[in-house]
């Protein structure tokens, strides 16, 4: 699993892993250097690929100005991920994805 991190230094922001229409498959909280990652069990992957969630988006839902005073109260960031390869560890087979670019969206 390869750590990812926030363009902004983001401590204790949830991040959420969205499929299709704002479908929720991960969640978690960045460490004290905005890093992050997920794990995802093989059969969730597969249900969300089959259900139809091919389009999955980072999306940070903590409120953002708690994480930099600079930036809105509302509003959140998503970015779209990135297939950056595998990696195996053992008998164990690691899907390796980056953000894309981070973006502000005023929707919540």
């Amino acid at each position: 699993m390869i750590p990812l991190r926030l363009f902004f230094v983001f401590e204790d922001a949830q991040v959420q892993l969205q499929c299709g229409a704002g479908n929720v498959v991960a969640i978690t909280t960045t460490n004290a250097t905005g890093v992050f990652s997920f794990s995802l069990d093989a059969i969730r992957l597969s249900l969300s690929a089959t259900l139809g969630f091919s389009v999955c988006d980072l999306v940070v839902i903590s409120l953002l100005s708690t994480c930099n005073s600079t930036l809105p109260a509302v509003g959140v960031l998503e970015s779209d991920i990135q297939f950056v390869g595998t990696n195996v560890v053992g008998a164990r087979i690691f899907f390796i994805f980056r953000p894309a670019g981070f973006r502000y969206s005023s929707s919540t």
